[in-house]
């Protein structure tokens, strides 16, 4: 399991199930979060096009491999937009890394 936290809380260590925290800054931890309702649990999750950013900024521990095929399946499967992945590339400050590889896909 993997959790997004802002940067200023404490994580309490959990023994079961296993769980990766990340830490981010406030405004970037904020930025769109989607809701949903699971077993009468509200669920918070980061639409697609922040999740691809989020494998960029975080590529060195979830492999430059994984992000990459996360982003071609974004854009080839997913629909998602090259426009609004770069949006959270800004965001989370990885636009430069990202740009190129969107272009060499289209």
């Amino acid at each position: 399991m993997e959790i997004a936290i802002p940067q200023s809380t404490h994580a309490n260590r959990i023994k079961y199930p296993p769980v990766k925290f990340y830490r981010f800054a406030p405004e970037v931890w904020k930025a769109e979060i989607e809701e949903y309702k699971l077993e009468g649990h509200k669920i918070r999750v980061y639409n697609l096009a922040k999740t691809i950013a989020d494998c960029f900024k975080f590529r060195n521990r979830i492999g430059i491999n994984t992000a990459r095929k996360a982003l071609k399946v974004a854009v080839t499967e997913k629909g998602t937009k090259p426009k609004e992945i770069m949006q959270y590339a800004k965001i989370c400050r990885v636009d430069n890394i990202i740009k190129p590889r969107l272009e060499a896909m289209l």
